[in-house]
């Protein structure tokens, strides 16, 4: 039986290092999950992408040699001078020669903590549905509040109000919300195929598929780079929703980081809705 191979890329930058130490446990823990079901026939390598690895907050790569990370048949460290942005950053190690052969690549966020069984449901069902590309997890945030990481196409007002006005729950936005985030199905626990939309902070896909595809398109520097990928993968396959995938995303909600944050959100959404159409309701 010929190996399954896995790459994963993690993106750093001001990343909180007892964070990372959660998500690389519970990674390990995933893998090691995998290994077992699977026979021992995978291989997994980790790419550490540290952005402006100079900053003053401690590097990732000190983990290189640490109890953390033994599960790993390989570790790779590629460092840009500069903040290149969380797209290019993965882009890194999707076209990195060191992974040019992978069956599959997990773009992971460094603040995602991961049921044990993760990986292997995903590798599971990508193996028996050829005709799906991608899978998309079920989340919850650190207050165990369902995430709805799966997505139905934006608007400008949903993403609006999310984005500068996430208190308001008025009834009529709450329905606008329910369809945009596929609630009713997510919440019976189903699973739902041809989803429109991923996202970055868990997406695990064919590594073929992501490369023909171009990865992660340059001009987005944070923001509506993974929905901007998401349309382009789903032109070679499905992205279908698994319930059963589960994680825990201790990031999310630009309403509540700032005016920083608030600003690239701003600049990626009107270059999404401008490459792929407005909707406004």
């Amino acid at each position: 039986m010929t190996p399954i191979s896995l790459d994963i890329s993690i993106v750093t930058y001001k990343t909180d290092l007892l964070g990372l130490k959660i998500a690389l446990i519970s990674l390990c823990q995933a893998i090691e999950r995998a290994r077992e079901r699977m026979s021992g026939q995978l291989l997994v390598s980790l790419f550490i992408v540290e952005n402006a690895p100079r900053h003053p907050t401690p590097a990732p790569s000190r983990l290189a040699a640490s109890r953390y990370l033994r599960a790993f048949d390989a570790i790779h460290h590629v460092q840009s001078p500069t903040n290149v942005g969380f797209g290019r950053g993965h882009n890194l190690a999707i076209f990195d020669a060191r992974g040019a052969t992978a069956d599959y690549h997990l773009v992971l966020n460094p603040d995602v903590e991961l049921d044990p069984d993760a990986l292997r449901l995903c590798i599971e069902y990508l193996e028996a549905n050829p005709e799906a590309v991608a899978v998309v997890p079920n989340a919850v945030d650190g207050n165990n509040e369902p995430c709805y990481l799966a997505k139905a196409q934006p608007s400008v007002v949903v993403l609006a109000l999310r984005a500068y006005l996430p208190g308001i729950r008025l009834p009529w936005l709450r329905k606008r919300l329910e369809r945009y985030e596929l609630r009713p199905a997510a919440d019976r626990g189903e699973i739902i195929r041809d989803v429109p939309n991923g996202s970055g902070c868990f997406f695990f896909a064919r590594a073929r598929a992501l490369r023909e595809v171009g990865g992660f398109a340059p001009q987005y520097f944070l923001y509506f780079e993974d929905f901007d990928l998401s349309n382009r993968l789903r032109r070679l396959g499905r992205m279908d929703y698994l319930p059963q995938v589960r994680l825990i995303h201790h990031g999310g909600n630009v309403g509540r980081k700032g005016l920083h944050h608030l600003a690239y959100f701003s600049r990626s959404a009107i270059r999404f809705f401008n490459r792929w159409g407005w909707r406004f309701c």
